[in-house]
């Protein structure tokens, strides 16, 4: 009888505990929706807003008015609901930010306002507009698809942060910086260069707030421009474009120069080089250490560069990325203008034991030895002097630039560079949040047999059995 009362006893307070329990667990609910309390345990914070796009947007002194043009019922699609939910963050977070959303076709007069006769709207486009500017961003620069499977386009990235920045950055930053390309010594078109965004290069330019043309150096009026940008060059400047470029520095503008390697290096472009205190030697590259090289490169003449601190390499370096370079010049820097000219070095080569030179005469590949593995400067970024209020910046990277297309830590560099020429205060970079989740592959379908009866049969049925031998055993007890 005395057991029969205790095991009553026991009911009512295990029955008790449960019913508090339960409570517990439904207050504790109820205060975490009532304070709106979200935690993001995914590996690159895919659903939370960086730091740095917060920190901008504080700066922001008027209303800025955020339209996704995404009906209701797509909302819940992959994609489409990491940037609503990251767009839902923004305006919750900051005062100054108004969100909605809604399908193209229910504001067409409103929406008319924002786009021209050759213009169309896309669903899924995002639009930013304070008083005074506006800009749309297209939906294949918000979210990258890639071809991972015939016919099927595969969700990677999630680049929403990135163009907001830019877009903000640009509304803050009034200035019109205009950049000039010429295209008359052999460079590369930016057109032609696909970034890791799934645009173009001067595409990806422009969003950042860059006005980008091209044309011929000696035909162009260049006084409203910046910077002169030249990407990979095969031929040479002529003397009259030499003359133009050192004027152009002293008028405290800017250059930009991606020399590839070439057997004899084009004299006005060396002569300018040495003008800045650079000696580039002709037909000399860098050979690199075995646990640097580049699996993907043929000759083994790519490797990863060694960043140094610098404001270019800085977002470079809290990202742990690495340019990569192929065939670079052997550079030498000279204190000759030490007192008017100042070199900064930003990327470096590893410690190299050899490098390659090839001979003028027999066109074979030497071996030249680095018995120190001496370091060798593979960018460099120089201010000159003009006076003691101006300067003018020249940034020089050597190399073969065809790691510019689909390469985000080269591109980054790139922007980067072109942050430090125009002394920009509010430009930020953010890297993609990653949305690809990789399918199990290569198994075997014995393997898929088996793992199909674990979870379906084999682990249930060791619950049931763990269970009844609870019961068994509290019951004889």
């Amino acid at each position: 009888m005395q057991s029969h009362s205790y095991a009553r006893k026991y009911a009512q307070y295990s029955f008790f505990r449960s019913i508090v329990f339960t409570i517990g667990i439904i207050t504790v609910y109820w205060f975490i929706s009532l304070w709106n309390i979200q935690i993001d345990l995914t590996k690159d914070q895919r659903y939370t807003i960086s730091p740095e796009l917060n920190n901008l947007l504080q700066q922001l002194d008027t209303t800025l008015q955020i339209y996704y043009l995404v009906p209701d019922n797509l909302l819940p699609q992959d994609g489409i609901a990491q940037v609503h939910h990251l767009l839902k963050q923004l305006s919750d977070q900051h005062p100054l930010i108004v969100y909605s959303n809604f399908s193209p076709e229910e504001r067409t007069l409103f929406l008319s306002e924002f786009i021209n006769g050759e213009q169309r709207i896309e669903t899924g486009s995002l639009i930013l507009r304070t008083e005074s500017q506006y800009h749309m961003i297209d939906p294949f620069q918000l979210l990258n698809y890639q071809d991972f499977r015939a016919g099927a386009l595969v969700l990677t990235a999630n680049n929403t942060e990135q163009f907001i920045a830019n877009t903000v950055a640009q509304f803050l930053d009034n200035r019109n910086i205009r950049i000039f390309l010429p295209i008359n010594h052999g460079e590369l078109t930016m057109s032609n260069i696909m970034t890791s965004q799934n645009v173009p290069l001067d595409q990806l330019l422009s969003q950042q707030g860059y006005s980008i043309s091209s044309g011929h150096m000696e035909t162009t009026p260049l006084d409203d421009f910046d910077t002169i940008l030249f990407l990979a060059p095969t031929s040479d400047i002529s003397a009259v474009e030499y003359a133009f470029l050192q004027s152009w520095l002293k008028q405290d503008k800017n250059i930009y120069i991606s020399l590839p390697f070439q057997r004899t290096l084009p004299f006005h472009f060396q002569k300018l080089l040495e003008n800045m205190g650079i000696i580039a030697e002709n037909a000399t590259i860098i050979e690199l250490n075995e646990n640097r090289r580049i699996a993907s490169d043929s000759d083994q003449l790519a490797f990863l560069s060694t960043i140094q601190p610098h404001t270019i390499t800085d977002p470079l370096s809290k990202q742990n990325l690495q340019p990569i370079i192929r065939m670079p010049l052997k550079l030498t820097l000279t204190s000759l203008y030490s007192q008017r000219v100042k070199h900064e070095p930003i990327l470096l080569s590893s410690s190299s034991i050899e490098f390659l030179r090839i001979n003028e005469k027999t066109k074979a590949i030497e071996t030249l030895s680095n018995p120190r593995q001496e370091t060798n400067p593979i960018a460099i970024a120089v201010t000159q002097q003009n006076s003691e209020t101006s300067a003018a910046r020249f940034y020089f990277i050597s190399g073969d630039s065809a790691y510019l297309s689909h390469n985000y830590s080269n591109e980054l560099l790139m922007q980067q560079a072109l942050i430090w020429l125009h002394q920009q205060s509010y430009n930020i970079t953010i890297p993609p949040k990653n949305l690809y989740t990789a399918p199990m592959r290569n198994i075997t379908q014995i393997q898929a047999i088996a793992l199909g009866l674990l979870f379906s049969i084999f682990i249930p049925l060791l619950l049931l059995i763990s269970a009844l031998l609870v019961y068994i055993t509290r019951r004889k007890n």
